[in-house]
């Protein structure tokens, strides 16, 4: 019950000032929930359009590697090749993981220096003024919004 509330109020706090919290979808989700709403993955222009160069902030709704449902990260897309992370909780916070970051298709791809999980693939759909991404596997454990630039000097 009490990771529950964390995550509640983690996933609020993410909202403050952005939209509603009721306004948004209930996290987690599969992608077919996601594909039956009438929602499309982004395509790789799209991904790199909106993220090279600005900064995303990352809320887990799920455990992600090490990572504890409700921990958040923010992450700078310097390039079209490497991204910046830094985890804003939990026992990395505050520490920097340089990482790579690719295209495969429509997959984005990565290194995921700070979940301990290896490299990773998923779909970014987005959901109002949010990104769900959508492993291959279908769960879409991360919730995404990005902020333009880099306001943290990350």
């Amino acid at each position: 019950m009490q990771m529950l509330f964390r995550v509640a109020l983690s996933i609020a706090a993410f909202f403050v000032g952005i939209d509603t919290v009721a306004a948004q979808p209930s996290p987690p989700r599969k992608e077919l929930e996601l594909r039956l709403a009438g929602y499309k993955p982004l395509s790789a222009a799209q991904v790199i359009s909106m993220f090279v160069g600005n900064t995303e902030v990352a809320v887990a709704l799920a455990k992600v590697g090490d990572v504890a449902p409700g921990e958040v990260a923010k992450t700078f897309y310097r390039d079209t090749k490497v991204r910046i992370s830094v985890p804003q909780g939990g026992p990395k916070a505050g520490k920097k993981f340089e990482g790579k970051w690719w295209m495969e298709g429509d997959f984005m791809c990565g290194e995921r220096l700070v979940t301990g999980t290896g490299n990773s693939c998923w779909l970014a759909y987005e959901v109002g003024s949010s990104f769900y991404y959508c492993e291959q596997v279908g769960n879409c454990n991360i919730l995404v919004r990005i902020v333009p630039g880099n306001p943290d000097g990350i």
